[in-house]
């Protein structure tokens, strides 16, 4: 299992998430988390109901879209559905195009179909990159007050606290975040984040490429965001080879670095010319070569994923040893982990997972893509294609993981 780590940027980005010794605080996300529950949007056993929960467990929660857009349809019994709407996308799974969707969708429907004021609404943006959490719980305080949202009956909070919200949201935004030792026991949320500090560069959003993006069609959003990814993550596997493999073979044996790296050369060469051919589709001095047909082409070279996710966990186990067992190649990996720039904040086992996540994006997008895509569009078709292809071979690897999985755990049952 990876280790987690968290970045000193995002701990930055989570000021206001967790604090054991403001109760008041505290008393403010559990509130919200029962009242979600009460509106049938978090289950009974959900993680941010129990008793030890912090609020960045909530926070996680919230932060792709898809629960606030249930809520506004169990509010209104379904008159009000963002679920069935062009815009929502059910699995984001981080993408940040796709959970800023989502979220907007949210936004612009409490405003639209609930009278919520404008000055209570939130920026997408500053979910998805985990800022002013209080200003979030103020909006579904608000929301739970609004005539819509009474009629259900179900309760919030008691009036004087509504009375405090912009009191209690500002608080919640100066409390200390001790959030990090959380994050060892956060998996797959941790990878998630990993992933999106790198392909989505720290998660951060220019106000120039804001503006741009506004300024755009979501079609060309998504485009924008499935060229971009992809040059941050051809990036990654660069700095792999660059500042991992080839100097560390000055010191671990031919074996270790081909068990460490096994593939990563293959996977750089594969998405280099990927990149280079999306770069050329999505030009608008070139018209031979169409988004989806990029995808099409090569579906048969990604197959190498299925091959690199069922040695990933060995690769990874390798590096643990040589980490806890011999010190002077300890000391050359962490050398190479603190040159390597903008990635010195995680270690190499982190890295070495972050392929698996980018193909397994894939489909996602290319399944937005061709939502935002009308009919008569001449790339309709083929974009339906490349999403199958994309979706066949996320399938396939999910069964490698399965696999896998199986055979960690039956291998744990008889070492007991």
């Amino acid at each position: 299992m990876l280790e987690a780590a968290v970045s000193s940027d995002l701990n930055e980005k989570l000021l206001g998430l967790e604090s054991v010794s403001h109760k008041n605080e505290d008393d403010v996300w559990r509130q919200c988390a029962e009242w979600l529950l009460r509106c049938r949007v978090l289950p009974a056993d959900h993680p941010a109901l129990l008793p030890d929960a912090n609020a960045l467990i909530l926070l996680q929660a919230l932060m792709n879209g898809v629960a606030l857009c249930h809520l506004l349809s169990n509010l209104s019994d379904g008159e009000v559905d963002p679920l069935t709407m062009k815009d929502f996308s059910p699995r984001p799974q981080q993408s940040q195009f796709l959970c800023c969707q989502n979220i907007r969708l949210f936004t612009h429907l409490c405003c639209d179909e609930f009278d919520i004021a404008s000055k209570y609404l939130i920026e997408p943006p500053d979910l998805y990159q985990a800022k002013n959490f209080g200003k979030v719980i103020e909006l579904l305080s608000v929301l739970s007050f609004c005539p819509r949202a009474q009629k259900t009956g179900i309760p919030y909070a008691p009036h004087e606290y509504y009375n405090n919200l912009e009191e209690i949201a500002a608080s919640m935004d100066e409390m200390e975040i001790e959030a990090k030792s959380h994050y060892a026991d956060i998996d797959e949320s941790t990878k998630e984040m990993i992933y999106d500090t790198i392909v989505h560069g720290g998660k951060k959003i220019s106000q120039a490429s804001a503006a741009e993006e506004e300024a755009s069609t979501p079609r060309a959003c998504c485009i924008r965001e499935i060229v971009s990814t992809e040059k941050n993550y051809v990036d990654s596997l660069k700095m792999l080879l660059e500042k991992y493999k080839y100097p560390l073979m000055r010191v671990l044996s031919a074996q270790e670095i081909d068990e460490i790296f096994k593939y990563i050369e293959e996977l750089h060469t594969i998405h280099r010319d990927l990149l280079s051919n999306l770069n050329l589709a999505t030009s608008s001095t070139h018209n031979f070569l169409r988004l989806g047909e990029v995808f099409i082409r090569d579906r048969d070279k990604l197959l190498i994923y299925g091959e690199y996710c069922g040695h990933l966990q060995k690769a990874q186990t390798l590096v643990t040893e040589i980490l806890r067992n011999d010190v002077e190649k300890k000391t050359k990996i962490e050398i190479c982990q603190s040159q390597s720039e903008n990635y010195s904040k995680f270690h190499l086992t982190e890295l070495l997972a972050v392929p698996i996540q980018r193909v397994l994006k894939y489909h996602l997008l290319l399944e937005q893509l061709w939502k935002l895509t009308d009919e008569d569009h001449p790339e309709k078709a083929e974009l339906a294609d490349a999403f199958g292809c994309m979706r066949e071979l996320a399938q396939t690897i999910n069964e490698v993981k399965r696999d896998l999985d199986t055979l960690s755990s039956i291998d744990q049952i008889q070492a007991r």
